[in-house]
């Protein structure tokens, strides 16, 4: 991840010290998230992948959320209860 982010950012490729990383997991709990230090060049499109397990109980959680200063819910992966897991596009549940 910290190759992919320092590319997007001075488009070389550079091996640094793991301190030296751009983006930081904080705590270290079931609640876990990621920080980017720095701001990032605009984007257009980004990709991500996850491999998910659930379990047939019902849950709660939010496996990927990507947020911007004024909306905290630009883009979220969400479970919660009995419902399917829904994504929500700029704090509105999309659905096909």
């Amino acid at each position: 991840m910290y190759s992919c982010i320092y590319f997007l950012i001075t488009g070389q490729k550079e091996n640094r010290p793991l301190d030296k990383f751009q983006l930081t997991f904080p705590l270290r709990t079931n609640y876990m998230y990621a920080k980017v230090k720095k701001s990032l060049p605009e984007m257009y499109a980004f990709t991500v992948c996850m491999w998910l397990k659930s379990n047939a109980s019902p849950g709660v959680g939010t496996p990927f959320s990507y947020a911007v200063p004024g909306q905290a819910n630009e883009l979220v992966l969400i479970e919660w209860g009995n419902n399917p897991m829904e994504m929500l596009i700029n704090d509105k549940v999309y659905s096909r």
